[in-house]
């Protein structure tokens, strides 16, 4: 009996020894797991604003030639698809407007309306403008480069306009709070 209490007090401590062991990989596993989420989403932020910043600093007397902005497009594509699963949907959302208006020749603005990618009608584009300004008055400068007669100033307006949509969406969307939420429940 003397024998028995230290060997069982021995074998409980190698027990609990070990049970602690386990039990604090664990919570430093999931730390490291935690720690690469968010290196991922900063990394993402990071590149998205980067890319779109590019785009929503454009000169309306300095549009790059066609070839850039393709390329332009195709970063931005790439950005979306590598980085899906890690981007709110709106943040989305936003990508593929500003991807369709890179693309189109027309200088044209686009909106998710219902879900879908539709062209921005004079509404939505005073309302992308507003949103997007920081300045009060701004709204009522920014759309005349979308009227004027000067294409090239159009399609730079446009493209600006829709670039600084997705950096106010990102700013408003791809955050460290969004990212806790995420984490709680990851879908789109």
């Amino acid at each position: 009996m003397t024998i028995l209490v230290p060997l069982l007090a021995l074998v409980l401590g190698a027990g609990l020894g070990f049970l602690s062991s386990l039990l604090l990989e664990r919570h430093r596993q999931s730390n490291t797991v935690a720690a690469k989420v968010i290196d991922v989403y900063l990394d993402l932020r990071k590149q998205l604003c980067e890319k779109v910043s590019e785009l929503a600093g454009l000169r309306l007397d300095a549009l790059p030639t066609a070839e850039e902005l393709d390329a332009k497009r195709e970063a931005i594509s790439s950005l979306y698809y590598r980085f899906y699963d890690f981007t709110p949907k709106r943040v989305l959302q936003e990508l593929n407007c500003l991807y369709a208006c890179l693309g189109d020749r027309e200088n044209r603005l686009y909106v998710i309306r219902n879900d879908e990618l539709r062209l921005a009608r004079d509404e939505d584009m005073a309302a992308l403008v507003e949103d997007t300004s920081l300045l009060g008055n701004f709204r009522f400068y920014a759309l005349v480069p979308l009227k004027s007669g000067n294409r090239d100033a159009r399609r730079a307006a446009s493209i600006n306009y829709q670039a600084r949509r997705v950096l106010h969406v990102i700013n408003q969307d791809l955050t460290i709070r969004s990212l806790l939420e995420w984490s709680r429940s990851p879908r789109k």
